[in-house]
């Protein structure tokens, strides 16, 4: 998963800082501001030797919104995207990036209520990698989450025929 796409400078248009505003140490951005970039992308938070740096959110055109910690513009660390949607929903994504890609565990929400579907994988490289889980409400047995475990094999996911163990207390009637 790789959110920052086209971030980085290009043969025949560099990115460059079009507004800042915060503070700056010998005309450079240093400690708190925003800055807003030629290619439309904005940041608001921590900045070290003219670039963004530590903690803040970033935003833009592709992106959505993505709260953490960021090296330049790319998501660098820890943090949460809240993807673009057509206004139905908020899907959101949290876990660990390395320059802009998906690296480590993640979790997916489709949205913001306790009946979205919930994903839970991991990224090696921007990848999904080994074992998953996708968990989402029963529509046939009206339990409150059923989970489905993967792995990937070949780029795709195999969901696992093995009967998951369940337990349910019994009401006190």
């Amino acid at each position: 998963m790789q959110i920052c796409d086209g971030l980085g400078m290009t043969d025949e248009e560099p990115i460059r800082a079009v507004y800042y505003h915060g503070e700056a140490v010998n005309e450079r951005a240093e400690g708190y501001g925003f800055m807003k970039f030629s290619n439309g992308y904005e940041f608001t938070g921590m900045f070290i030797d003219d670039l963004p740096g530590g903690i803040g959110v970033l935003t833009g055109p592709e992106l959505g919104m993505y709260v953490g910690n960021v090296s330049g513009i790319r998501p660098h660390g820890f943090g949460v995207v809240f993807h673009k949607t057509d206004g139905v929903g908020q899907p959101l994504t949290l876990g660990n990036f390395v320059n802009g890609v998906a690296d480590g565990f993640q979790i997916s929400l489709g949205d913001i209520h306790q009946i979205a579907r919930k994903d839970i994988v991991q990224f090696v490289n921007g990848v999904v990698s080994g074992k998953g889980m996708r968990a989402y409400i029963g529509q046939v047995t009206g339990n409150p989450m059923v989970p489905e475990i993967f792995e990937m094999i070949d780029g795709e996911p195999v969901y696992s025929k093995e009967e998951l163990f369940k337990f349910k207390i019994p009401d006190d009637d």
